[in-house]
């Protein structure tokens, strides 16, 4: 049976994937937003592996895209 961490791996991937689409193609805010759920999906992941290195990242990473949605 797969656990939790298995598929939100696998859709924060999928997210990341739509969030540099949506970016190339320059559909904002959509990108930032999906960026920002990729990063959240992320860094829960970091935490359920107590990886510490994964879950900083992204939640760095998902503070930047808030400050980003705020000001622009």
């Amino acid at each position: 049976m797969k656990t939790l961490d298995f598929y939100l791996k696998w859709a924060a991937t999928a997210v990341i994937v739509l969030a540099t689409l949506a970016n190339a193609f320059d559909i904002v805010p959509l990108n930032k937003i999906l960026f920002l759920l990729g990063s959240v999906l992320w860094a829960w992941v970091g935490v359920l592996w107590r990886q510490p290195s994964l879950w900083i990242l992204n939640v760095f990473c998902g503070l930047l895209y808030i400050i980003g949605l705020i000001y622009k």
